[in-house]
């Protein structure tokens, strides 16, 4: 896992060869579809984006999730659909920090997503059902400010 960590950290510095624009995200806010377990619904975190054109990036970053115990990631956004400004596609590539899967260690993802840009401010809207007892489905609202080319 440390290579996808790596290789996506020097895709993100190589960056500034390419045509794209570079993104901070700071978490989110997330609801959850059972109340039977705590959770924690405020999720703040630090991650760094660096996006290739409207359709496709890259994300790395961590964040407090909602089982109290930071999470770190690296994925790809692919978001090749547009209706009325909202950006369709999904988010892939590992996690960590959810004792349920792997025991706390890295893990393969992936969520459908939405995002909308307002000026350079984003937010992105994601979700997945609850999946027996391992999972709690959850939509989370992310927040992120991208910097101009």
């Amino acid at each position: 896992m440390k290579k996808t960590l790596v290789t996506t950290a020097m895709l993100l510095a190589c960056g500034t060869a390419a045509a794209g624009d570079y993104e901070v995200n700071f978490g989110g806010v997330t609801h959850h579809f059972r109340n039977d377990q705590e959770h924690q619904d405020l999720n703040y975190g630090l991650g760094f984006g660096y996006n290739i054109d409207k359709a496709v990036g890259f994300d790395v970053g961590f964040y407090q999730n909602s089982n109290y115990t930071t999470t770190k990631y690296a994925l790809v956004r692919y978001q090749p659909f547009e209706v009325k400004g909202v950006r369709l596609g999904f988010l892939a590539g590992v996690a960590d920090g959810y004792k349920p899967f792997r025991n706390g260690g890295w893990f393969p993802a992936a969520l459908p997503a939405a995002s909308k840009s307002f000026g350079p401010v984003n937010v992105t809207l994601v979700g997945f059902p609850s999946i027996g007892k391992t999972a709690d489905g959850m939509v989370s609202l992310q927040l992120g400010y991208t910097f101009g080319k």
